[in-house]
């Protein structure tokens, strides 16, 4: 289903709103840097993509990363869109990423970023929090 805000404000309000909700009811602090504007507007399915990438991170976070604080980056540029979304919590191993055994919250990020013809890496250590980047050709 498509996110009404998503549809009626695009995907940067739609952000914005979903992290005071998170920021309200968690004890995350997220940042967030975007060289879109409000007035500016991507794909439907796009900034659908986007927004449910984000709230699949955001869900990690909460239920295994132990982080207090978020970063989330999202910038258009002439040929691509690089959406970046750190955090600073527990992490995990390289060795989770690479054998396949992601859970399937990771497997969705990464799916839907393929589905945009994009990729998206994974960077995570024990102890030193986990940074999801998520590249999409324009």
């Amino acid at each position: 289903l498509m996110p009404k805000a998503i549809v009626d404000y695009g995907i940067i309000l739609s952000l914005n709103s979903l992290f005071n909700q998170i920021e309200n009811a968690t004890v995350l602090k997220i940042r967030f840097y975007e060289n879109l504007g409000d007035d500016v507007r991507l794909d439907l399915q796009t900034e659908l993509n986007l927004y449910r990438i984000t709230q699949e991170a955001i869900n990690n976070v909460i239920k295994h990363a132990e982080a207090t604080d978020v970063f989330v980056q999202l910038m258009l540029h002439s040929n691509e869109i690089i959406f970046t979304f750190e955090d600073n919590g527990k992490g995990f191993s390289e060795l989770v990423a690479d054998t396949g055994k992601k859970g399937i919250g990771l497997k969705s990020i990464i799916n839907r970023a393929k589905a945009m013809s994009g990729y998206c890496d994974i960077d995570s250590t024990p102890g030193n929090g986990t940074t999801i980047t998520v590249v999409i050709p324009i």
